[in-house]
């Protein structure tokens, strides 16, 4: 086995812009595909999110089940009509179909870092 293609670490120099130019992201198991990573799981290559002070990522809503581990970072997340914080050690059930955001303040001193999973219906 080789153990180099299952770690991979969080690096901006790869992140590439996302959701229309509203977040960037990174795969976080590197080049591997979702059916990779765990056979009919993941509806996408579960990923690293990072909004940098000032990002808004766009309202949206997807028909699957996704899930999110803030790890840095404080910022503001939007499911349905609520708002609430979000911060380091939290994690958030976005059930399917619900429209959803997320919010960096332009004023705040960290990026906001979080793991975005996606799981198949």
């Amino acid at each position: 086995m080789d153990v180099r293609r299952l770690v991979d670490h969080l690096d901006r120099r790869r992140m590439v812009l996302c959701h229309n130019g509203t977040i960037y992201s990174q795969a976080l198991f590197g080049e591997l595909t979702p059916d990779e990573v765990c056979p009919g799981v993941f509806a996408y290559a579960p990923g690293w999110g990072v909004l940098d002070p000032g990002m808004t990522m766009e309202a949206h809503e997807h028909p699957i089940a996704e899930f999110y581990v803030f790890v840095s970072g404080k910022g503001r997340m939007r499911l349905g009509d609520t708002w609430f914080d979000v911060e380091p050690n939290m994690s958030v059930n976005i059930p399917p179909g619900v429209e959803h955001e997320l919010a960096n303040d332009a004023t705040s001193p960290l990026p906001l870092v979080f793991v975005s999973v996606g799981l198949r219906l």
